[in-house]
């Protein structure tokens, strides 16, 4: 690579960067086929790309893991036909390999077919059925299938088994206000409300799917209790850190494709 800013010389990438970047695309734990995951690194042309894929098949082979993590980098990338076909291969080469289920699912959403996309997910859930992501996207292909019934029944078993920190009891709480469940809405609140920011809490309560539970009496007497949550964390963060409740949001996570 080169640094375009500083007229033409080399520019080596730290190190730390680089092994941040490959686990980015890898996640935690061991990492497989790192020729395949190097030639993804920024700033490589195609060129390199297809070297580094080369390298890989010489020195792993051709099989179904080459295949479904080619797929999840090219589905990073948005090449969502190509992760397709390299999905295609993979089930020839050992059908019914778990992360291509869910995979496949991802490509049949993001190319217009939700039927085919729950098919899929249904197929993965049935072996993982504690997997959040799947979970997630099993609970929206489900509401965009206008199955908002089944969506709640399905993401209720999982949250039956999940601790108040899980953040799809706030996805529950939205979902349930916009149904008009009052008491189902403010009860999922409530467990978040044991194990996750107010300030994060506060928002959701403050979204306009709750405008109408806001005026009722369990509404009331959810804010006053959340209120003087938000007061002890705020207090309780000022002290030993010096930041506002702000700072405590968590971070939402996407659906990423499965890599292994």
């Amino acid at each position: 690579a080169h640094d375009t800013a500083g007229a033409g010389r080399p520019h080596a990438v730290p190190a730390a960067a680089r092994t941040r970047f490959l686990a980015s695309l890898a996640g935690i734990g061991p990492m497989g086929h790192l020729w395949l995951l190097q030639g993804q690194a920024p700033g490589l042309d195609d060129g390199a790309r297809h070297r580094a894929m080369l390298l890989d098949l010489a020195e792993n082979g051709d099989g179904v893991e080459f295949r479904n993590l080619r797929a999840a980098l090219l589905l990073k990338r948005g090449g969502v036909l190509q992760a397709v076909r390299q999905l295609r291969i993979a089930d020839q080469i050992a059908a019914g390999y778990p992360p291509t289920l869910f995979n496949r699912a991802l490509c049949a959403m993001m190319t217009g077919l939700p039927d085919q996309a729950l098919a899929w997910i249904v197929r993965y859930r049935a072996r993982f059925p504690r997997d959040e992501q799947a979970m997630r996207l099993h609970f929206n292909l489900l509401l965009q299938a206008d199955r908002p019934e089944k969506a709640m029944d399905e993401l209720a078993g999982f949250l039956a088994r999940q601790p108040p920190a899980q953040p799809l009891f706030l996805e529950a709480a939205v979902q349930a206000a916009r149904m008009g469940r009052v008491r189902e809405a403010i009860a999922y609140l409530e467990t978040a409300r044991h194990g996750q920011p107010a300030s994060a809490i506060g928002r959701i309560y403050q979204s306009p799917a709750f405008r109408e539970i806001r005026l009722t009496p369990e509404g009331t007497a959810f804010a006053g209790r959340l209120a003087r949550q938000a007061r002890a964390s705020l207090a309780t963060a000022s002290a030993a850190t010096g930041i506002g409740s702000a700072a405590l949001s968590p971070a939402r996570l996407p659906v990423d494709p499965k890599f292994h």
